[in-house]
């Protein structure tokens, strides 16, 4: 039950979630597999899944308010949201990698 102040219990803010998680999982993996694709793994979209279901439990009460239809667009905008900002911090991390790193090709001196 929501309380006199208008605020969602913890136990309803949970199931909020739970359901938009049941329903949108596949979605927000969907999402930000075809943003960042072969830059990481499985895993690692996993936990920018649940990276952005932390945010949307932010938004909870928002999201109490509005239909089904409305929440997966919340949810994809999320997520998407969440693959930008790690491609961004991919990005920034490959232009202040060490060029000894391994990750490099060695270039011919004579180049």
């Amino acid at each position: 039950m929501i309380s006199e102040d208008g605020m969602l219990s913890n136990d309803q803010a949970k199931q909020i979630i739970m359901d938009l998680y049941r329903k949108g999982h596949g979605r927000a993996f969907y999402t930000i597999e075809r943003i960042l694709g072969t830059q990481l793994t499985k895993d690692e979209i996993e936990d920018l899944v649940q990276e952005g279901f932390v945010r949307l439990l932010i938004h909870v009460d928002r999201l109490r308010r509005i239909d089904t239809e409305l929440q997966m667009r919340y949810l994809t905008s999320t997520m998407r949201n969440v693959a930008i900002d790690e491609g961004r911090r991919l990005n920034q991390k490959r232009m202040t990698e060490d060029p000894d790193d391994e990750n490099f090709p060695e270039q011919d001196p004579q180049d």
